[in-house]
């Protein structure tokens, strides 16, 4: 079975959340070359999040560029399910998705292999209760959660945190609301108690919400999103992914050193307030966000939260799934412990 019915297949079984990639077809098939570089574009989960922000800042800087690869236009994703969707309808074979996402596929017989980390905190995934409602103030008083999608990172939490309490699985309940704009919906309507506010709308909302648990207080490290490719294009395009991995850690290291500069790309992408926009990034620095190498705790905590929502992932083989060869040097290469 081909690649992309591999990956249809998947699809047709799950729905996952959160993502990054590169084209194919649409572009060159040589590999990275600074003299004349490649032409790819990419496609970022929620990219008006702060997933964007390497991205917006590599192209920015120019540190993709310098290393054979022009990155143009940048396809918003939905989440993983979406980001690979994009890559199927777009035959673009680099992506970051989620990590979920990509197990997912992987179980189902895809033929993917992860090339180099991105996210690895849960940062901004906050759940929020109404202001108002007084009967809700820690995890103990949620009967009712809201999750975008299943088995998205957002569904995963309504387990891993009740988990953390000794709550059992089946004492509350949780709701598919679709996305985070749909869960705010549905916490403003009272259908739930809880649900994942984003970081810019409770900052200009704070009278509206109350948090009741941040996920990053709880879980310090989760693997939220990957990159991902084929080992097909791996081995015909090796400089490309090289070059990805690096401006990606470039990127990271330029938005730790010049925070408000990074902000303010993120902002002009975004439309968002540029003061809002420091906040959220310097928030999201301390928890050390974004990363592209592997970081075997936060792999390690994403494949508990899979294993609580009922998915098995027993047969996947993290040392084959994980690839270090193209990670920059200085990067963690290492999964998992037996890696």
């Amino acid at each position: 079975m081909s690649t992309t019915r591999k990956l249809s297949a998947a699809l047709a079984s799950s729905v996952v959340t959160i993502g990054l990639l590169a084209g194919c077809s649409g572009a060159e098939s040589r590999d990275a070359d600074p003299d004349n570089p490649v032409k790819i574009d990419i496609t970022v989960t929620h990219d008006t999040e702060p997933f964007s922000v390497p991205w917006l800042v590599g192209i920015d800087q120019g540190f993709f560029e310098k290393r054979g690869v022009e990155v143009g236009q940048i396809v918003p994703g939905k989440g993983g399910a979406s980001t690979i969707q994009n890559q199927l309808s777009g035959d673009l074979p680099i992506a970051d998705t989620s990590f979920p996402a990509v197990v997912d596929a992987k179980t189902s017989g895809a033929d993917l292999v992860i090339v180099g980390g991105a996210v690895q905190s849960l940062a901004g995934n906050d759940f929020y209760a109404l202001a108002q409602n007084q009967a809700v103030n820690s995890v103990e008083d949620v009967k009712v959660w809201s999750f975008t999608r299943e088995g998205s990172v957002t569904q995963q939490l309504t387990y891993l945190l009740p988990d953390a309490e000794g709550i059992d699985a089946d004492a509350v309940q949780r709701k598919a609301a679709g996305g985070l704009g749909e869960g705010i919906a549905l916490l403003e309507g009272g259908d739930v108690d809880a649900a994942v506010v984003p970081i810019a709308e409770a900052l200009k909302n704070a009278q509206a919400y109350k948090l009741v648990v941040s996920a990053k207080e709880v879980i310090p490290k989760f693997q939220q999103t990957v990159m991902t490719t084929t080992p097909e294009y791996a081995e015909e395009h090796p400089n490309v992914i090289k070059a990805i991995t690096a401006g990606y850690d470039e990127a990271v290291g330029w938005t730790r050193d010049n925070p408000q500069q990074a902000a303010a790309i993120w902002a002009k992408h975004t439309k968002e307030d540029n003061a809002v926009a420091e906040e959220i990034v310097a928030s999201y620095l301390e928890s050390d966000y974004w990363g592209v190498g592997f970081n075997s705790e936060a792999i390690a905590n994403a494949l508990k939260g899979f294993e609580l929502v009922g998915k098995d992932a027993s047969e996947v083989d993290l040392c084959e799934l994980f690839d270090p060869q193209y990670l920059p040097e200085g990067a963690s290469t290492t999964a998992a412990e037996n890696c």
